[in-house]
């Protein structure tokens, strides 16, 4: 991983992307499932700033800030499981809205993403 030797190395967590798929319902309609899909490494960092805590409070929730390598793709209302703990998050924004300049020394995606439930 490319964040290897960057302070961001302390927040990388194995992740996992959530797949929605649709299986017969046995009455000739479908319900939904998730399944696992594809593993990533990513940072997973936890706002501390006045502003972000003020931020949760009129939300009523906690935004992550989530860095990739330019290689992983999250599009907004994706969904993923850090694997340690099973938490569930939801992209707020593509990463690829901000692409980083073609100069860093670190290629990284960064979007924000939610903690929350897969829906049913």
């Amino acid at each position: 991983m490319t964040l290897q030797g960057t302070l961001l190395e302390t927040y990388v967590k194995s992740l996992v992307m959530m797949d929605r798929i649709t299986v017969p319902d046995g009455y000739g309609g479908f319900e939904v499932q998730w399944q696992e899909g594809a593993e990533f490494k990513a940072s997973v960092i936890d706002p501390q700033s006045n502003q972000a805590k003020i931020a949760e409070a009129v939300r009523e929730t906690k935004r992550y800030t989530i860095v990739t390598e330019t290689n992983v793709t999250l599009l907004k209302d994706d969904y993923f499981k850090r694997v340690d703990d099973g938490t569930v998050f939801r992209v707020v924004k593509s990463n690829t809205d901000t692409p980083t300049p073609a100069d860093s020394a670190v290629p990284m995606r960064v979007t924000e993403a939610e903690i929350t439930e897969l829906p049913t």
